[in-house]
This record gives structure tokens, C-alpha cells and sequence, in this order.
């Protein structure tokens, strides 16, 4: 493109740690290449060179946070070139022109059923009741329907029909784009390279199988729900290690108030995810919500089998060929089953081998081409 039409993006957090803020580092770094680039947040690790940094730090406590990131983030919009293509990537910020949508917290408050929410099941009825829920809720309903988008990216088509049915958005403003990968960081290659130096680090012994479960929310991915179905299982050569910010000491004190667990290791959030995939055996995520799901993506890239619900955006990149899908996030027997099924040395050679090529048309670069070629059409 012949222009230098700028770019601000709006989100609380660029990093390297996965999810979301993955998602708006791999976006600044793809736009301070190519035009004038803002990044509107909290903090950017690490910075990405030739991006502006406005730090928006709201200074309030953890349910009024995201009221409080919008109006900061949206005085200092008012600061900047008014020309630029504003991408607000959520509903805690303020709302731009573009709305990179990949979580609809209406929608996930619709999931019927209980959650595991600490010690303790929480109905849907209740989950509403929360105050963070309620919070993120009249922040979502403000931002499409007293702010309509100029456009919409969703990551999927479910995510697509929640936004047209909750919140009345116009369906031919919405654009399904799914979320990629960096094939530079998510290979195969690097799996071979450094799987057994991981392991040796983590302390996986051989012939132990590592189920792997990345996310930052454990009660929306399904925790539980894995816990109680290797506890169906009682495999003592299986152990789970959870990377994400989220501790799962309380859900796992849970489990064991019921009986038998696995053995699990949390490693906190990571900028070295890639270096998890490759030590694991499987990656499993019951997940209750997930428009879209990128861990899954990055996970095919690098050869790490996948085990999700047909629940997850990305739910048709997961063939019988790389992965499993179950029906119900919260069918600790069927996962059992599906789980008994996979985990044996041979079942996850195969499906490794083939994982990589079903993602390959999801990289980055394809992805934010496209992004690119709708965020600027005038």
C-alpha cells in the first residue's frame, strides 16, 4: 500500500505470554514495519521498535479495572492523530472505528450448566450475579450498541452470530478472519530441536507422558473437567503441566477432596510457550467457551497433538488425523474414554507428524494481510 495512514491499537497488554495480548504484540510488530504505529495499553513486553507508547495505567481494583482502562484509553485517544485506523481489541477499551473481537462475555455467560468457580460449582444463573461479570457485561453492551463499529473482525462464525443476535450488529460489518501463528516460533522443527532439553529441565522422566494445558482462565477452558477425567483414568505414568497466570492450586485441593489426581505442575505465564509445546505429549482443552482457541493453532504448528470441544472456534482445524474433539466440556467420561484413546506412545507419534499441515494456511502473514486490506479500506 501507497499510503502512511497511521494505526493505533488499543488493548491493556502487548506480550509474548499467549491469548490475547500475543495476538496485539504480533499486530504491532506486523504494522511498525509498514506505517505509522500507536500502541494505546498498559505495558508492552518486550517494546516493539518504532511503536508509540501511550501507557494508559487505570490505578483501580480489579472488578472496576476495565471501567476504568476505557475512559483512561479513551482520553488519550483524544490525543492522538485523529486520522489513524483505531483497532479496539475488547470491551474494556475504548471503542475505535475497528473492533478485533475474540471473546463475546455475553455469549459465555449463555454456556448452560455449572462451572468450577474456586471450591465451589456456579450455575449460570449465578455467574450473571457476579459483579465482574456484570461489569464486563454493561461494558460490552455499551461498546456495540451505543458505539456502532465502523467494522468487525471475528475469529469465527459462531462468534459472528453471537455478536448479530446479542447485540445487534450489522452482519455485513462483520468480517471472519481466524487468529495465526508465527511460523518462525511454532515449527516442527523446533519441537525435535529442543524436546528433550525441556523435558530434562521440567523433570519429565522418560516414559512419562506430559498432557499440557495452557490458558490463563481455567474454569472457561475446563480444568476441572481434565482433573476428573484422569482421575477416571488413575494413570500414575501421566502428569499435567498448566502455563497460564491463573494458580490451579485451589481446583486441584478440589480434586483431591474427592480423590485421586494427577500429578500437576504450574509454570506461570511464559514467553516461552513454544518451548512447552514442545515438551508436551498432548494438549488438552474441554473448553466451555473459546471463539476461537490460538494455543490450539500453535500447538498443530509445532506438532503437539490437540484434544478440544467442538465448542472451540477453531474446533475444524482439529481433525481425526491431529486431535480429538469431544461434544460436552463439562463430560468428564467421555473425555476419559477419548483421553485412553490417545495417550499411547504410537497413537501420539502419528498424529504429531501430521498436525503441522493443518494449520499451515494460518500464518500470520496470510492473516494480517487481510487484516491490513479491511482495517485501511476507506
Amino acid at each position: 500500500m501507497s499510503d502512511r495512514k497511521g494505526v493505533t491499537l488499543v488493548w491493556p497488554v502487548a506480550a509474548n505470554t499467549g491469548g490475547v495480548e500475543l495476538i496485539a504484540r504480533e499486530t504491532l510488530e506486523h504494522f511498525s514495519g509498514r506505517r505509522p504505529t500507536t500502541f494505546v495499553g498498559t505495558s508492552m513486553t518486550p517494546p516493539v521498535e518504532g511503536v508509540r507508547h501511550v501507557r494508559v495505567e487505570p490505578k483501580l481494583g480489579n472488578v472496576r479495572r476495565p471501567v476504568a482502562f476505557r475512559r483512561d484509553s479513551q482520553r488519550a485517544l483524544q490525543e492522538l492523530d485523529p486520522g489513524d485506523a483505531v483497532i479496539s481489541m475488547g470491551a474494556n477499551c475504548a471503542p475505535g472505528g475497528v473492533r478485533w473481537v475474540h471473546s463475546v462475555h455475553g455469549a459465555f455467560l449463555r454456556v448452560p450448566g455449572r462451572l468450577q468457580v474456586g471450591p465451589m460449582q456456579v450455575s449460570a444463573r449465578w455467574r450473571h450475579a457476579l459483579p465482574r461479570h456484570q461489569v464486563l457485561l454493561a461494558l460490552e453492551r455499551n461498546y456495540f450498541q451505543r458505539h456502532p463499529p465502523r467494522m468487525v473482525l471475528a475469529t469465527s462464525e459462531r462468534e459472528r452470530e453471537d455478536l448479530v443476535e446479542l447485540y445487534d450488529v450489522d452482519p455485513d460489518a462483520v468480517h471472519v478472519i481466524g487468529n495465526g501463528y508465527n511460523p518462525a516460533l511454532f515449527n516442527n522443527q523446533h519441537r525435535v530441536r529442543v524436546r528433550d532439553e525441556v523435558r530434562g529441565r521440567l523433570g519429565i522422566p522418560d516414559g512419562r507422558l506430559c498432557v499440557l494445558f495452557a490458558a490463563n482462565e481455567l474454569h472457561r477452558k475446563g480444568f476441572a473437567t481434565l482433573l476428573a477425567a484422569l482421575a477416571r483414568l488413575r494413570r500414575d505414568d501421566v502428569r499435567v503441566d498448566v502455563v497460564g497466570k491463573a494458580d490451579p492450586a485451589p481446583l486441584v485441593a478440589a480434586a483431591e477432596a474427592r480423590g485421586w489426581v494427577p500429578q500437576v505442575y504450574w509454570h506461570g505465564s511464559s514467553p516461552r510457550i513454544a518451548d512447552f509445546y514442545a515438551a508436551g505429549d498432548l494438549l488438552v482443552l474441554p473448553t466451555y467457551y473459546e471463539p476461537f482457541g490460538l494455543v490450539l493453532v500453535e500447538a498443530l504448528a509445532t506438532g503437539l497433538p490437540v484434544v478440544t470441544t467442538r465448542l472451540a472456534g477453531a474446533s475444524p482445524y482439529v481433525t481425526p488425523e491431529c486431535g480429538r474433539l469431544i461434544e460436552r466440556p463439562d463430560d468428564d467420561e467421555e473425555l476419559a474414554t477419548v483421553l485412553d484413546g490417545c495417550l499411547e506412545a504410537s497413537v501420539l507419534a502419528r498424529m504429531s507428524r501430521v498436525a503441522p499441515a493443518a494449520v499451515r494456511e494460518l500464518e500470520w502473514s496470510a492473516v494480517f494481510n487481510r487484516v491490513e486490506d479491511l482495517v485501511l479500506r476507506d
